[in-house]
């Protein structure tokens, strides 16, 4: 019997999958609020063929130079609450699978803040027709900083509603065009990147014509006989002299007689004679008035021997 022998080879397809750390994580951002900062990212583009289990958040407050700061589960947001208002932080992201860590994410960058505190020591000084407002800057900016002041203003305590009637940049202002005699009341607020800070305390003031000041003088203080030259002054509140004001002399003589006399100011002033009739102390009170003032007064005494 004969016969032959060989070899009987078999082959066949293998695949094999080849794993590796997912693609960087997408669209990283960041949105700040108060004493926190919110981050979202999408996920890879791809997870390296392993299913992606973690993400890793860096964090630093310079940017490039970010550390470790949280390691979480596969979600797609993170809430840094260990943050200081006014502060800059910088983020960025990665994602880990069963294989190891992906690259770094965009740079993404917040910082948190809160609306200011209020305004303080808010001051009313009344004018004419107009009245000045002063007020000191909040004792915390929020973290952000102070960009305007909106001043409200109503005519009863409490009332100034909710719209301003001026948007400034500074710590004082001049309301204008009001009616003397009129009371208003007055708050303020301060407005950084977040939003309007509660109001200020309140201030009230009334506008009212200005007052003349008047002065009464004597050439001297004591007489023996004859007349007495008195002289009459009107100024205004910065001491300017005021010509043109109408001014009304009484002077009242020892045994109560009255006489008076009239006369108009020349630069600031008017000279009155009085002729002296009984001894004893005279009084002399003059009243000034001139239109756009209010009227003003003013009095001294002298001797006849």
């Amino acid at each position: 019997m004969t016969g032959t022998s060989g070899t009987l080879t078999h082959s066949a397809d293998v695949t094999v999958t080849v794993l590796t750390v997912p693609s960087t994580p997408q669209n990283l951002q960041t949105t700040s609020g108060n004493a926190q900062v919110s981050l979202s990212w999408s996920a890879p583009s791809n997870n390296g063929g392993s299913a992606i289990t973690n993400y890793n958040i860096y964090r630093s407050t310079s940017s490039g130079t970010e550390t470790l700061l949280a390691t979480i589960g596969n979600v797609l947001s993170y809430t840094d609450t260990a943050v200081t208002n006014g502060q800059t932080y910088f983020y960025k992201v990665t994602a880990v699978n069963s294989v190891g860590e992906s690259s770094q994410s965009n740079e993404a960058s917040a910082t948190p803040a809160a609306i200011p505190s209020a305004p303080q020591n808010l001051v009313a000084f009344p004018g004419n027709a107009k009245v000045g407002l002063t007020w000191s800057a909040p004792s915390s900016n929020g973290g952000s900083a102070i960009t305007v002041y909106s001043v409200y203003r109503g005519t009863l305590p409490d009332s100034e509603g909710t719209t301003p009637i001026a948007t400034i940049t500074g710590t004082s202002y001049t309301d204008s065009g009001l009616t003397n005699g009129q009371t208003y009341y007055y708050k303020v607020t301060a407005i950084n990147s977040v939003g309007e800070s509660s109001s200020s305390n309140e201030a009230s003031a009334t506008p009212q014509l200005p007052a003349l000041s008047v002065s009464v003088t004597t050439d001297k203080p004591v007489y023996s006989k004859g007349s007495a030259s008195i002289t009459v002054t009107v100024t205004n509140s910065t001491s300017a002299p005021i010509s043109g004001a109408s001014v009304t002399l009484t002077v009242k003589a020892p045994n109560g007689n009255t006489s008076q006399s009239t006369g108009t100011t020349i630069n600031g002033q008017v000279t009155f004679s009085y002729h002296l009739t009984k001894p004893g102390t005279y009084t002399a009170s003059a009243t000034a008035n001139k239109s756009g003032y209010l009227s003003g007064s003013g009095s001294t005494t002298f001797i006849e021997t």
